[in-house]
């Protein structure tokens, strides 16, 4: 094999190269006719980086649904499911908030200290940018709820403390 190559240039005459202009990548962008291919090359590159960059980099955090799965005479749990976490990080925090309140046989609350506000939270491991679990609050209302007044849950508010993202469950939950 010789050190050296014949390549055909545009017109179809034939140099001689060597092999380190052969496989140089500078050599690939030298020479005759080679505009057009700089010009497509170095634009394709840097479109193809950004891309990947921002591909890289997508989070849209999202909540797909929270709901109500349990009410007890006094406890709530929510189930929850969050998307768009990208594929960064490893947990994220969730926190469950509301209002605990005792409500009499007329549907009203009475003005009491029988009514609070409850926060509480874990931390959630993601997977393929999602993250799911559930979260119980045990209510701790003094005084408690005696019949025939039951205990209820409003205003109730998933959210992840990471991306300040959050989804409401409207209504009201009366224990059973």
């Amino acid at each position: 094999m010789s050190a050296y190559e014949p390549t055909a240039t545009k017109r179809g005459v034939f140099s001689i190269r060597t092999p380190e202009e052969v496989t140089s990548p500078v050599s690939l962008l030298s020479g005759k006719g080679d505009e057009m291919r700089r010009l497509f090359v170095v634009p394709a590159a840097f479109f193809a980086l950004i891309i990947g960059a921002q591909a890289a980099l997508a989070v849209s955090p999202h909540f797909n649904y929270a709901n109500v799965t349990s009410v007890t005479s006094n406890s709530i749990t929510v189930s929850f499911k969050e998307s768009g976490l990208g594929h960064s990080l490893d947990s994220v925090q969730i926190t469950l908030s509301g209002t605990a309140e005792c409500i009499n046989p007329g549907s009203h609350h009475p003005k009491a200290e029988n009514k609070s506000g409850f926060l509480v939270g874990d931390t959630f491991s993601v997977s393929n940018g999602q993250a799911t679990g559930s979260l119980t609050y045990t209510v701790t209302v003094t005084p408690s709820c005696t019949p025939p007044m039951t205990l209820a849950f409003t205003d109730l508010v998933v959210t992840d403390t990471t991306f300040n993202d959050s989804i409401s469950i409207p209504g009201t939950f009366i224990a059973a």
